[in-house]
């Protein structure tokens, strides 16, 4: 049986989605703001506002690692660094 099934693609792309998307949801929405006043807009708190949307992705992410057992120390490294600076001052 193959290791990256249909399920698993369909995670890791999901997950890959989710986890970008407030990134990419900040330039997008700062492009036409930029641009009308001629100013440098950006709204630095939206990917805070999105985070469920990357807790999710990265839920996603895990799982696919998970299935095709391949890659599951970084992705969890990867996920537990970017959560150590979360309650910190």
């Amino acid at each position: 049986m193959s290791k990256t099934g249909g399920l698993t693609k369909g995670l890791a792309i999901a997950g890959t989605l989710l986890v970008w998307s407030p990134i990419v949801a900040m330039l997008v929405t700062s492009i036409p703001g930029s641009v009308r006043s001629m100013r440098f807009r950006l709204d630095w708190l939206m990917p805070a506002e999105l985070s469920p949307l990357v807790a999710v992705g990265a839920i996603l992410l895990l799982a696919a690692v998970l299935l095709a057992r391949a890659r599951r120390g970084w992705v969890a490294t990867c996920s537990g660094v970017a959560r150590t600076r979360r309650g910190s001052k």
